[in-house]
């Protein structure tokens, strides 16, 4: 159950976890996501309310046929230190992420939709259109020991074990996030299947994904893993043009070292969000929010695809949404260019 309300006219978070549990025809019930949510209360003289949001870290957007059942609740005294933290949190989130609701109305689950395709059926393990390349093997390979490289060069200098390193390291994983981002959505959106030389090698791909999202789970992992190795090749190269006799140019290196290590499994970790069965440790760190979970990524795979691009950890979809952050750069790129996003969808509508 929630962790209560505060009455009169305080106000106050009230935080816990949730879980989606799915009931078949016969009744049988089953847990299909979890969760966290952030309750903000008021109170009124004429009654209590409250607002809920999901943080964003799992499910950006709750939809579907499952009942959310609360497990856990804890209430935070209001101008605490963690009060503050999950004021942040609940800013960053949609306004209609979930409703308003009345107190009571927690206490009764609410139906919600999930999106069909989330329990599409696994393909036979090698049953990809993507087969493995020779290419593929060198691009891992190369990506793995410019990573072991750099890691080794730079934890010779005795000046860069400083908090200002580690500070870059930690930005390193939500800019990785972003990143992913930004690629996901210039595939997704921008050119066509015969687009010279990148359209069959990396937009198709993206494009397949969409009407075949299991396919991906019949590939090999170098495969999987080619085109991420790749789009990070430079950004490690890179990190050798930096100098490290001052301070600037060591915490740059230490920034792109830890871009290009997170931003690596990207494919890996977009694979794992679709997978049925998944190691124990990936499953810790998806419920965690620490890399990309299925019920996060699903809400991506929800027509018309247009949200929730970020597939490393899914951290910078919820303010990117909040912001409008990809219709944005839509109107400017069309503006700049004239290029029509989703032309091919576009043009399919069309009536002939």
């Amino acid at each position: 159950m929630d962790a209560g309300c505060f009455l009169g006219d305080k106000h106050g978070f009230t935080t816990g976890k949730y879980q989606m549990v799915k009931r078949d025809p016969d009744g049988n019930e089953r847990v299909v996501g979890k969760g966290s949510y952030i309750t903000w209360w008021w109170g009124r003289k004429d009654n209590d309310g409250k607002m809920a949001r999901d943080p964003g870290h799992r499910n950006a957007v709750i939809t579907g046929n499952a009942l959310i059942q609360l497990t856990e609740g804890k209430r935070e005294a209001p101008f605490s230190l963690r009060y503050f933290w999950h004021f942040l949190l609940f800013c960053a989130t949609r306004m209609d992420t979930l409703k308003t609701m009345k107190h009571e109305m927690l206490g009764i689950p609410p139906v919600l939709r999930l999106p069909e395709n989330v329990m599409l059926p696994r393909l036979p393990k090698g049953d990809s259109e993507f087969p493995l390349r020779i290419m593929d093997i060198v691009w891992v390979a190369l990506a793995v020991g410019l990573i072991v490289a750099q890691i080794a060069r730079l934890s010779m200098i005795s000046e860069i074990w400083t908090w200002t390193s580690l500070l870059a390291v930690l930005l390193a994983m939500p800019a990785a996030d972003f990143v992913s981002g930004m690629i996901h959505w210039t595939f997704d959106t921008w050119g066509s299947e015969k687009t010279f030389f990148i359209g069959s090698r990396l937009i198709r791909p993206f494009r397949v994904h969409h009407t075949k999202p299991k396919d991906l789970l019949g590939s090999h992992f170098f495969t999987t893993n080619a085109d991420a190795s790749l789009a990070n090749i430079p950004i490690l190269l890179l990190a050798f043009c930096c100098p490290t006799d001052w301070e600037a140019g060591r915490i740059a290196a230490v920034f792109l070292v830890a871009l290009g290590t997170f931003g690596l499994p990207t494919s890996q970790i977009h694979k794992w969000s679709h997978a049925s069965r998944r190691p124990r440790w990936v499953s810790w760190l998806q419920r965690r929010g620490l890399i990309l979970g299925p019920i996060h990524h699903a809400v991506h795979h929800a027509e018309p695809h247009t949200v929730n691009y970020c597939i490393t950890t899914g951290w910078c979809n919820a303010p990117l949404l909040w912001i409008g952050f990809f219709p944005k750069m839509e109107w400017l790129v069309s503006k700049l260019t004239g290029m029509t996003p989703r032309k091919e969808e576009h043009d399919a509508t069309k009536p002939v």
